[in-house]
């Protein structure tokens, strides 16, 4: 557990350090954070980026996925590459809407006062959020995007 919170924190740190990304917390309002959310989707639904290539690492619960890249094109997972080598099925790996729709349930749900976003000035799309375990069962989550690189 302690780990854990050691990975969170490194991750928040590092996203910090980066230029070109608003962060925000549930330190601010709610409503705030909620209205940042969706302009930065509206940001990202009006470049039309359909052709895309990332990299993320992202943890659910216990279970660790590192160095995920992603080929996305027309809007959907095109294929996945895990570690470097390719996988077959593609099911569950995330596109950058799919992203979107996670960090929203994540913010909707009670996370014990744990939720940490950061977005992309230029396209808008989240390049991490932290949201702590809830109060339903629904396992803490960390995703943090390494590269993105748009196609179209």
């Amino acid at each position: 557990m302690q780990i854990r919170r050691c990975y969170a924190v490194l991750l928040i740190l590092i996203a910090v350090s980066f230029a070109g990304c608003d962060i925000l917390s549930l330190d601010n309002s709610d409503n705030n954070v909620g209205t940042l959310i969706e302009t930065n989707r509206e940001k990202w639904n009006e470049g039309n980026i359909q052709d895309y290539d990332y990299i993320y690492n992202r943890t659910l619960g216990t279970t660790l996925q590192v160095d995920v890249e992603v080929f996305v094109r027309q809007g959907a997972v095109d294929s996945v590459a895990v570690e470097g080598e390719p996988v077959s099925d593609t099911a569950g790996y995330l596109t950058i809407d799919d992203a979107f729709v996670r960090l929203t349930a994540a913010f909707e749900r009670d996370t014990g006062g744990t939720f940490v976003v950061t977005f992309n000035n230029e396209y808008g799309y989240p390049r991490e959020f932290v949201a702590g375990p809830s109060d339903d069962g629904s396992p803490g989550e960390d995703f943090f995007i390494q590269e993105f690189e748009p196609r179209n």
